[in-house]
């Protein structure tokens, strides 16, 4: 997306149906993980727990869905 003549990633409810999914999304939008590594647990919850904060801060429709959302994909991270 470009706002201001910068480009800005877009993140959908869709990008976190599962670790999988959340997974493709940081290495589709993050220059610093291979496509094909794995991304390691603990800097998966450290991705999850700094969407959670952003989601948690700012305005976002479906607030409450977004937060169970991440909530369980912190959990199955944690596993």
């Amino acid at each position: 997306m470009l706002i201001d003549g910068k480009t800005y990633k877009v993140f959908d409810f869709k990008d976190i149906n599962s670790l999988i999914s959340f997974e493709e999304w940081i290495k589709r939008s993050l220059t610093i993980y291979p496509d094909d590594d794995s991304i390691p647990n603990a800097h998966m919850l450290s991705h999850l727990e700094y969407l959670r904060e952003a989601v948690y801060a700012q305005k976002v429709k479906e607030k409450r869905k977004w937060l169970e959302k991440i909530d369980s994909l912190i959990e199955r991270a944690k596993q």
